[in-house]
């Protein structure tokens, strides 16, 4: 009987400490706007009901203690505030967040002044934070989706063979500076040795520029066979004053 007794009340304990002491969760991200400028949001709930609050910005939890009833004011309070702010997280490639930061940042800086929403950019992890009053979130949310679409219709990847490459650029550039200027768009190449290829400009262009692109990458398939060889038997087909490569050259036209 002593021991039900005693199991009794320390759950009775337990049950009245956690009414007493009270855990909420909010994304970290909000945690600014959650305590307001100076903390005068929970300053403010912990003077009007009497309570304990303590804020982890870190963890993103606050821990209500004090009177039951007065913990349970408090908390309803908090969830108010909670429910009235908002984080989300949009996701692109570096190009596409470097157009949402723009120019010496004059795109994101408009964003912000625009929705009245916080917006943090991250070209390394890809990711684009948008926090703040729900319907700013809102707000912010829409322009930046309409921004990375429009990036999307106007930036078109392409791979094509890395052995293409050289021919696609001419010489002196030539054949990449007229193909540039017949298709009216911009042509970027990627990294040295790779087929990587962007194409920017007006989306009505890119679709023939890309099917324009291909079939000389293809037509230059079909016409050049590439024979990779030891490098220290380039002399050997090459021959003494470039006997042998003319040789076979002449018996293969």
């Amino acid at each position: 009987a002593a021991l039900a007794k005693a199991d009794e009340l320390i759950h009775a304990f337990f049950a009245q400490f956690e009414k007493e002491n009270q855990v909420l969760e909010f994304d970290p991200s909000l945690a600014s706007m959650v305590v307001g400028k100076k903390g005068e949001t929970v300053t403010g709930i912990q003077k009007e009901n009497e309570v304990s609050i303590d804020v982890d910005r870190d963890s993103g939890k606050i821990v209500v203690r004090g009177e039951e009833e007065n913990v349970l004011n408090a908390v309803a309070a908090l969830k108010a505030v909670l429910d009235s702010y908002k984080a989300i997280r949009l996701n692109g490639s570096s190009d596409e967040l470097g157009s949402i930061i723009g120019k010496s940042g004059a795109t994101i800086q408009g964003l912000t002044k625009d929705s009245g929403a916080q917006i943090k950019v991250d070209r390394k992890t890809g990711t684009i934070d948008i926090s703040g009053p729900a319907d700013n979130v809102a707000k912010a949310k829409d322009a930046v989706e309409a921004l990375l679409e429009k990036f999307r219709r106007e930036n078109v990847s392409i791979e094509l063979d890395a052995d293409f490459i050289p021919s696609l650029i001419g010489k002196g550039g030539e054949n990449i500076k007229q193909l540039r200027e017949e298709m009216g768009v911009q042509i970027d190449l990627g990294p040295r040795g790779s087929g990587a290829v962007v194409l920017r400009g007006d989306e009505d262009k890119l679709g023939p520029a890309k099917e324009k692109l291909v079939e000389l990458a293809e037509r230059y398939k079909k016409e050049n066979v590439m024979v990779r060889i030891r490098p220290d038997a380039y002399s050997a087909l090459i021959g003494k004053g470039g006997k042998n490569i003319q040789k076979l050259q002449a018996d293969t036209n």
